[in-house]
C-alpha cells in the first residue's frame, strides 16, 4: 500500500526518471523550458525528443488512472451538431462512443476538467474518458470532418464515369459524406472557376 502512496505522490517527471525513460539532466532541461508551468512535462520532453510519446502516454495512464484508448475510431463524426470541429480540434478531443447516456472520449489531457464540463452540458451526456496521444485525435478529427485534399478527391471521383454511375455512387455518398458540405464545396469551386452552368 505505501509503494502505490508513493507512486501516486511522484511527479511525472520523476515517473519517467526512475522507469529509465529519460535522465536527470533531461528532466532539468524540461523543467528549465517549462518555466511558468504552461506546458505539461511530457509534451516538453517528446517535443524535443527525449522520450517517445507513447511511453508518456503509457506512464500517464498508470498515474492519472485513465486506460488508453484501443478501441475503433468511428466512420462518423459523434454529435456534430453539439460538439463542433472547432472545439474538439482546440482541445483534443474526439467523441468516439455514444451509448444510451454515455459519451465516451479520447482526450490528449484528460485532467483538463474544464473541456469535459463543457462537453457534459452541452451534451447532457455522463462521460466516459480514455487517454490518447494528440497526433493521432488531430488525424481523426481531420479523416471525420475533412479537408481540402479529401474533398478534392471526392471531387475527381465523381467527375469520372458515366451519369449512370455517378447517380448511384452520390446515392452511396449520402449515406456516409455530410451532404451539405460536399454541396456547399462542389458550389464554391464552380464560383471558384466561375462555371457558368452547375
Amino acid at each position: 500500500m505505501k509503494a502505490l502512496l508513493a507512486f501516486e505522490r511522484k511527479l511525472f517527471g520523476e515517473l519517467l526518471r526512475d522507469r529509465g525513460l529519460i535522465s536527470d539532466e533531461d528532466l532539468n532541461n524540461a523543467l528549465s523550458l517549462q518555466g511558468d508551468g504552461s506546458d505539461r512535462i511530457g509534451k516538453i520532453l517528446t517535443d524535443l525528443g527525449f522520450v517517445a510519446e507513447r511511453d508518456v502516454l503509457s506512464v500517464l495512464s498508470e498515474q492519472i488512472d485513465v486506460p488508453i484508448f484501443d478501441g475503433e475510431y468511428p466512420a462518423v463524426p459523434i454529435e456534430p451538431d453539439k460538439l463542433s470541429y472547432r472545439f474538439l480540434r482546440a482541445f483534443s478531443v474526439l467523441p468516439v462512443h455514444q451509448e444510451e447516456n454515455v459519451l465516451s472520449l479520447v482526450m490528449a489531457d484528460p485532467l483538463d476538467s474544464d473541456t469535459r464540463s463543457a462537453i457534459s452540458q452541452r451534451t447532457s451526456f455522463d462521460l466516459e474518458v480514455f487517454l490518447g496521444t494528440e497526433a493521432v485525435i488531430l488525424d481523426q478529427l481531420e479523416r471525420l470532418h475533412g479537408g481540402d485534399e479529401g474533398d478534392d478527391k471526392l471531387i475527381e471521383t465523381l467527375g469520372d464515369g458515366s451519369a449512370d454511375d455517378n447517380i448511384d455512387q452520390l446515392r452511396d455518398l449520402a449515406s456516409e459524406v455530410p451532404v451539405i458540405r460536399m454541396v456547399n464545396l462542389i458550389i464554391s469551386r464552380a464560383v471558384e472557376s466561375r462555371a457558368s452552368d452547375i
